[in-house]
């Protein structure tokens, strides 16, 4: 069930984005619940946990954007959506980047656009089983072998690039999703855009990581130190393995 919150100071707003939600979900056949909130302190009190948000950019007290810097401090997955009288430009200085961002008055073409943007990406999450990820990629489902990713990439746009021994696979994802997956593999992400396999790492320069095909991955200079720890973790954990 999809966990949806509405946080507007205006009762009016709330009741008709709520029932165009509610249309949107139902024609979906998809199971939800709405709770809406009039102000972004009542919200943050609650402490819902949720998958979608509706934040109201200009709020009588903590506005929207504020909330939001709120909810990423304990909450990385939900996705926001702002709502806003502000022109569609302005959403691109926002701290806290949107999943979207809706224009007052709200249109229904819009919103559904963005809703039906939102579940491809819900329905579309990872899942690992054993050693396989089965993955929703742009045409169909696969499934990748853990063993043979040798690092994934974010291509944009709530892509992922998986590069493989023996090709490449573009699927949807985010790679914080995928590093949760990946940590029990003993994955590491020595850049915010990648992820690697650290049984196809060759060598570890200073500002790089280079791997048995050859391709170098930046290492961004602030995780330089948890790289290394993580790596040599590995190395001796994978040497204990060998030795048994």
């Amino acid at each position: 069930m999809l966990r949806i919150a509405i946080v507007d100071d205006e009762t009016a707003e709330i009741q008709k984005l709520q029932e165009l939600v509610e249309q949107f979900f139902r024609e979906k056949q998809v199971a939800y619940q709405i709770t809406s909130y009039i102000s972004g302190e009542t919200f943050l009190v609650a402490q819902q946990q949720c998958d979608l948000i509706f934040l109201d950019v200009q709020m009588t007290g903590i506005d929207g954007i504020a909330t939001a810097r709120n909810i990423r401090q304990n909450d990385r997955k939900a996705a926001l959506i702002y709502v806003s009288n502000f022109s569609e430009k302005m959403a691109d200085s926002f701290a806290v980047h949107p999943f979207a961002f809706l224009e007052k008055p709200v249109m229904r073409e819009k919103l559904w656009m963005h809703l039906q943007d939102y579940l491809d990406y819900y329905e579309s999450q990872p899942v690992c089983q054993n050693d396989a990820l089965t993955l929703k990629g742009e045409h169909g489902s696969l499934i990748v072998r853990v063993q043979d990713i040798l690092y994934l990439e974010y291509a944009g746009n709530r892509k992922v690039q998986i590069h493989l021994k023996q090709d490449e696979k573009t699927v949807y994802g985010s790679i914080t999703k995928f590093l949760q997956l990946l940590e029990p593999f003993h994955f590491i992400s020595p850049h915010k855009s990648y992820i690697i396999n650290p049984r196809q790492i060759q060598s570890v320069c200073q500002l790089d990581i280079i791997l048995t095909n050859q391709d170098r991955i930046p290492i961004a200079q602030k995780r330089q130190k948890q790289i290394v720890a993580q790596i040599s973790d590995y190395l001796h954990q994978h040497l204990k393995e060998n030795l048994r």
